[in-house]
């Protein structure tokens, strides 16, 4: 399917994870990184995306990660 992006780079063990990195590098970024913090825009898709996976959301309600109560909290309250 990604033949065409010949061998991987060792940091990314998929070929979706070297395409993903292909496309930020033509968007002028060194790396995800660079990207998700240029652009607010795409971790909050990313996080809403996250939050429709019920099985994620238990995971991050049980998660001591900073911050993500607010992001937990607000997908609840969007339910209501």
């Amino acid at each position: 399917m990604f033949e065409e992006f010949g061998k991987l780079e060792e940091r990314f063990a998929t070929a979706s994870g070297q395409f993903l990195q292909e496309v930020f590098s033509e968007l002028g970024y060194d790396d995800f990184d660079e990207f998700i913090q240029d652009n607010d825009g795409a971790k909050e898709a990313l996080m809403e995306w996250i939050l429709t996976i019920p099985e994620f959301v238990k995971k991050l309600k049980d998660s001591e990660i900073e911050g993500i109560d607010n992001w937990v909290n607000k997908d609840e309250e969007n339910e209501d």
